[in-house]
């Protein structure tokens, strides 16, 4: 049913050096490295996790499922099927060039449009639904075109993160999957294989959403995911304040870090649900009685309970 991992991030209480401006670093123990650093060459969750250190999207999210204007600032809706997004005026790459709406239009052509990425069609252009096309209006306005109503593409722009035309044009798509040039906090300084993702603060970051304070650089000065992949090591390295945050975090683990001093463990509800799949090809399961004797039999707070030490619902 599930791996018995909870969805949680770790966090211990950052060093004082952060606040009083002096040189600082922070370091996440994650469990996996990226699979590319292409945004959208990938439909893993640990992979968008760090990419989204580094891009931003039009839209993200505030307290749980609001969605607040980000690269965006604001948007409407012009009839069912088509979305307006106006852009930031001053907002830049990592490389110093000026984001445009050309910029965006390149990154969801690239999404949604079959064979657009070396020739395969990118894994997440389904997280799309209904987008048939995306129109520049002018350098600071975007129209998304529908083929039909569909009420979750807000929702699902927080997972679309925008890149840079001219940096894939220059280069060619196995290039871009080892490099980033981005407009989100933090800029990319080295991908060390099985090792580290390394980034530095872009101090030319616009402060991000609005919406969300504080709107400002990022208040380190480097950020490295440290990939750690067995569980027991995580804990181990956060225990020994040799990394800062950790990510999935096992349930058996919950109680000895919350009785570490200076570690403070943060619950927060996620989208990644756990679920029981039944095999409908057989003639017992055609039956839908028998599919909801199944599911009544099984008792669900016995197994958020037992199996993920009730952090779940």
């Amino acid at each position: 049913m599930n791996k018995g991992y909870i969805n949680l991030m770790v966090a211990l209480i950052l060093p004082a050096m952060i606040a009083t401006g002096q040189a600082s670093e922070l370091r996440v123990g994650f469990s996996s490295e990226p699979l590319t650093l292409d945004p959208g060459r990938h439909r893993n969750r640990e992979t968008e996790t760090i990419l989204r250190n580094m891009h931003d999207g039009l839209v993200t999210r505030k307290d749980g499922i609001n969605i607040v204007p980000q690269l965006a600032k604001s948007w409407r809706i012009v009839d069912p099927l088509t979305y307006e997004f106006v852009l930031h005026d001053e907002i830049y790459f990592h490389n110093g060039k000026k984001m445009h709406a050309n910029d965006v239009k390149f990154t969801f052509d690239r999404l949604i449009r079959t064979g657009a990425i070396a020739g395969k069609t990118s894994p997440r252009k389904n997280l799309l639904g209904p987008l048939k096309e995306v129109r520049v209006v002018d350098e600071r306005r975007i129209h998304f075109i529908l083929d039909e109503p569909w009420p979750p593409f807000l929702y699902m722009l927080p997972f679309q993160q925008v890149v840079c035309r001219d940096s894939f044009l220059e280069n060619d798509d196995e290039r871009m999957a080892f490099q980033v040039n981005g407009t989100g906090p933090f800029r990319f300084v080295e991908w060390r294989k099985g090792d580290s993702v390394i980034m530095e603060r872009f101090d030319r970051y616009y402060g991000g959403s609005h919406y969300i304070p504080p709107v400002a650089s990022a208040c380190v000065d480097r950020l490295i995911f440290k990939i750690i992949p067995y569980t027991e090591s995580r804990v181990a390295g956060l225990l020994a304040g040799d990394v800062d945050i950790i990510n999935e975090v096992p349930y058996h683990a919950v109680r000895v870090i919350e009785r570490t001093p200076g570690v403070r463990i943060v619950r927060v509800n996620g989208t990644r649900s756990f679920f029981i799949a039944l095999n409908n090809q057989g003639s017992h399961f055609q039956d839908i009685r028998l599919r909801k004797a199944v599911a009544h039999a099984i008792d669900k707070t016995a197994v958020i309970d037992s199996v993920l030490g009730g952090n779940a619902t």
